[in-house]
């Protein structure tokens, strides 16, 4: 049998405190709705297997299903990673291949959600009055309404998300070594360093997007020019430099007093010396004698 593969671009955010269904669609690499019938399912918690219940998943429309999270069972795990397979209702000689990401996130990253989106997404910038009372005319209110529920302004949760786990990452990676989580990290006091370390991410995704798809263009004296690049990178080295300054000054306060090497030359003198520290005498100026040559 012929086996397709979808995109894997589909994230999913959700409360993780109530039982629930996330509804999903399966599509493929042109975008287009794929029907399935006989499905297996196999769902991983982090990293183990968890569950290959088929009626996990449940079929409600042509291309769209519905997850079914329980609380109960599944709460535990930061993330999970649905894999389906299941045969094409248009041709069952074809299986077809989809997987899914499921982020259950606590009240806690919903807050670091709402900082963030302060911070970065521009359509939520007040300019004084709605944005669509700009070019919205009264005689098509629903069709333009319509078209701007589906423009992709913004940064939806899960895009928050990832940013945020990615930018975690960053602060986690800096010498001394931490292994905060989006739940445990010390947000009251250093919440800005969060933020600015989760922008940084999005701002990287920014820069390759404009890279991509800035241009200029020319003919008969009429010039046209996007051009975000230049502009994104001069400002994400400015915040990287803050983030970097505040970087170090916040695991500053991780760092331990550790061990020093002491080499000497031992003699009589100095051996007796040390036969008669007290335990732990050294230890009171911030200092731990490993090895003695």
């Amino acid at each position: 049998m012929a086996l397709s593969l979808s995109l894997v671009r589909n994230v999913r955010v959700f409360p993780k405190d109530f039982d629930a269904r996330i509804r999903f669609e399966v599509r493929d690499q042109f975008d287009r709705l794929v029907d399935l019938v006989d499905w297996l399912l196999v769902l991983y918690g982090d990293r183990e297997k968890v569950d290959e219940d088929p009626n996990r998943v449940e079929r409600v429309g042509e291309g769209v299903f519905d997850f079914k999270y329980e609380k109960d069972k599944l709460s535990r795990f930061r993330e999970l990673f649905l894999e389906l397979k299941g045969k094409k209702a248009s041709d069952p000689s074809e299986e077809f291949f989809y997987v899914h990401l499921f982020k259950p996130i606590t009240p806690v990253v919903m807050t670091h959600i709402i900082y963030l989106r302060n911070q970065i997404d521009k359509a939520l910038k007040s300019v004084g009055r709605p944005i669509d009372e700009f070019f919205k005319p009264d005689d098509n209110v629903i069709a333009v309404d319509k078209v701007m529920d589906s423009l992709p302004f913004g940064y939806s949760d899960e895009h928050c998300v990832l940013y945020l786990e990615l930018g975690l990452s960053l602060i986690n990676a800096r010498p001394p070594y931490t292994a905060f989580t989006l739940e445990d990290f010390p947000f009251a006091v250093a919440g800005m360093l969060l933020v600015d370390a989760a922008t940084i991410v999005a701002l990287e995704s920014q820069g390759l997007f404009s890279i991509d798809t800035d241009f200029d263009y020319s003919l008969g004296g009429k010039s046209f020019v996007v051009r975000h690049a230049d502009a994104i990178s001069s400002f994400l080295r400015d915040i990287a430099e803050r983030f970097n300054q505040n970087l170090r000054m916040f695991k500053s306060m991780y760092r331990t007093k550790g061990t020093v090497m002491v080499q000497v030359p031992f003699g009589w003198g100095f051996g007796r010396f040390l036969s008669v520290v007290p335990t732990g005498w050294f230890a009171r100026f911030g200092l731990g004698v490993t090895r003695l040559y």
